[in-house]
């Protein structure tokens, strides 16, 4: 028997639709590539003018006497949105690769469920699943995105102090260095353009006749087979 919390053949079948379209999983990863780069704009704008109005002394920081103008305060609250950026970032390479994988196998969308494969944040081990080459400089990104997806861009402490360790001592170093994070996001930029580019090369070659027996398969039960519904999956 169906609990009241389990989702309705119809819904089941709705999800199913949306998961197996490799192209919402890009336009989902553009959208997030693009709140991440006004986030990240804004928060070096305001990392910039911080150094500008502190001075640095010797265990403490000194503000610059002048007053500030409103929005001068309001672009100080706003140093650490690159956090969140990163993980934006992280976010759309993730769908990025998402995307991929189920266009080349749409079952991964089935029942109402993604498959475990598809569930993680895991980026090095999802691009290397859609069997893309990867040199030294982007797997230290993708290592760098897969902790602020995790917990760096979204809370104060990961769920375990072991997760703190994952990224190197040398790593964590390195990421106080303005050049060395703006390099690792440019990097990432040029990965999601890449995974954008091989998602829209196989989309017009992807499995839509697999998709489409899926879908005739899974048929909503408010819908006839071979319904309007099916035409959907239509090839372009």
């Amino acid at each position: 028997m169906q609990s009241d919390d389990s989702p309705d053949d119809a819904v089941n079948w709705a999800f199913n639709l949306q998961g197996r379209v490799p192209l919402n999983w890009g336009i989902t990863a553009i959208t997030l590539s693009r709140a991440a780069d006004l986030l990240y704009s804004r928060s070096e704008a305001a990392r910039r003018f911080q150094a500008e109005v502190f001075a640095v002394q010797p265990g403490r920081l000194v503000p610059d006497p002048r007053p500030l103008s409103a929005d001068e305060e309001e672009l100080l609250k706003d140093t650490e949105l690159e956090r969140v950026a990163v993980m934006l970032l992280g976010m759309a390479v993730e769908n990025m690769a998402k995307g991929i994988l189920v266009g080349r196998t749409p079952s991964h969308v089935k029942s109402g469920e993604l498959a475990k494969k598809m569930t993680g944040h895991d980026l090095v081990g999802l691009i290397k699943m859609c069997e893309v080459d990867l040199n030294d400089t982007e797997l230290r990104a993708l290592r760098f995105l897969t902790e602020a997806i995790r917990w760096t861009g979204r809370y104060p402490i990961p769920k375990e102090a072991a997760q703190l360790q994952r990224l190197t001592a040398g790593e964590k170093m390195r990421l106080s260095d303005p050049a060395y994070r703006e390099g690792l996001v440019g990097v990432s930029a040029g990965l999601l353009n890449r995974l954008w580019e091989l998602l829209d090369a196989e989309h017009s070659a992807e499995k839509f006749a697999e998709r489409e027996r899926l879908a005739r398969e899974e048929s909503s039960p408010n819908e006839p087979h071979g319904s309007k519904m099916d035409d959907q999956y239509e090839s372009p």
